[in-house]
């Protein structure tokens, strides 16, 4: 999967300029794939280099010009071909965890600050998701495109509520690791 498909899917709702693009991103792809506006922006770049998507350039008075993206038949049919292909599943890629791997070289210290951090990074994004969640009416009353938007939701609140459950079991074991080393 790439960022390249992600903004296919987003776009599929219509054409959108570069900023609502980005925010329709943050509020509903954020769960599954990260990608700062930077990112977004070089990738839409490419995307039009390689004619998946077009970008029509509207003047606007006393600002930049506004560029909206719309997807072309080449990047429907990549889109497509995409969808229909088997994916994978694999998603732990932890530069932290990396750290546990160190053993004796690791400073407990630092891994108990850095722990406490991504506590309050995971806890405001699962908050963050359930603010979302609320925008969701009963199952029964959801088109299939907003089914599968609100079960990808629930994933991930799923994936921060195992995470922070993950972080509140081992923090005493860090935080008696960290007093070790300090004495």
């Amino acid at each position: 999967m790439s960022l390249k498909n992600v903004l296919l899917i987003t776009l599929q709702k219509g054409a959108m300029t570069g900023y609502e693009l980005a925010k329709e991103y943050d509020e509903k792809s954020s769960n599954f794939w990260q990608a700062s506006h930077q990112q977004i922006y070089r990738e839409l770049k490419k995307m039009a280099d390689e004619n998946l998507i077009s970008c029509i350039e509207q003047a606007q008075q006393g600002k930049p010009d506004k560029k909206i993206y719309s997807v072309t038949p080449a990047g429907q049919q990549a889109l497509t071909h995409w969808l229909d292909q088997p994916t994978s599943e694999r998603l732990l890629n932890s530069p932290f965890l990396a750290k546990f791997m160190a053993g004796e070289c690791a400073n407990a210290s630092a891994i108990l600050s850095d722990l406490k951090r991504l506590v309050e990074e995971h806890q405001a994004t699962l908050n963050m998701y359930l603010a979302f969640k609320t925008d969701f009416p009963e199952m029964k009353y959801l088109s299939k495109g907003d089914k599968l938007a609100y079960l990808s939701l629930k994933r991930g609140i799923a994936m921060e509520q195992a995470w922070l459950n993950w972080a509140n079991d081992v923090i005493p074991e860090i935080q008696a690791l960290s007093e070790q080393e300090q004495s």
